[in-house]
């Protein structure tokens, strides 16, 4: 009885063994197989943000190229360079639908709006103008968001509320001029007080006052 007893503890306890090292088996199976596939799905999403990239980079060459180039600036081509800005803008577009709050995808759409908001007041287009610069003010928000106290973006911004205050104040809206102005500044010396490199508060605070008067 003894014997038998311990024949069937011992095939019992190698029938145990011999589960548990299938389950961890299966388990190790499973996990280098997930592994591989993070891996191949890292590799993929990889490769389709420099895709990205290299496009975003591709409009950005062609549509500068174009609005930077001295034969095109003539007042009789207003209207192509205008046309070159919107289809530029509209690109930004497609792409913000898609990756709407990647940071390494925003940061070329914040600075290409700025670049269209400038042509577009240009040509006279003000309106137009005033959105683009919208446009770039909400993507450098979003960008704040996600890397508060930046210097570089803060000042980005700052400049966005500056340029939008002057629009308003063409456009004769005064009292939106004024907030954005006034936001400008503060924007200003948020970014003036975390930069050690700009000069003194008092300073900044002197020319950008002077400025806001003018």
């Amino acid at each position: 009885l003894v014997t038998a007893l311990a024949l069937s503890l011992a095939v019992g306890g190698s029938a145990s063994l011999f589960g548990l090292w299938r389950l961890w088996r299966s388990a190790l199976e499973s996990a280098q197989a997930a592994q591989g596939q993070a891996e191949e799905t890292e590799t993929q999403r990889a490769s389709a943000q420099a895709n990205l990239n290299d496009a975003l980079e591709a409009i950005d060459q062609f549509s500068k190229f174009v609005l930077d180039d001295d034969q095109l600036k003539r007042p009789e081509l207003t209207e192509l360079r205008r046309k070159v800005a919107q289809r530029w803008a509209e690109q930004y577009a497609r792409v913000l639908e898609r990756q709407s709050n990647d940071p390494t995808v925003l940061d070329a759409p914040a600075d290409g709006h700025a670049r269209i908001g400038q042509e577009l007041a240009m040509a006279g287009t003000q309106q137009e103008a005033l959105a683009s610069w919208h446009e770039a003010l909400r993507i450098l928000e979003i960008l704040d968001g996600q890397r508060p106290d930046q210097v570089a973006i803060l000042k980005r911004i700052a400049r966005a509320q500056l340029h939008l205050g002057q629009l308003q104040t063409a456009l004769g809206d005064f009292l939106a001029a004024e907030q954005y102005l006034t936001e400008g500044l503060r924007t200003a010396h948020r970014a003036a007080a975390l930069d050690p490199e700009e000069p003194t508060q008092d300073r900044k605070s002197t020319r950008l006052n002077s400025s806001h008067r003018t």
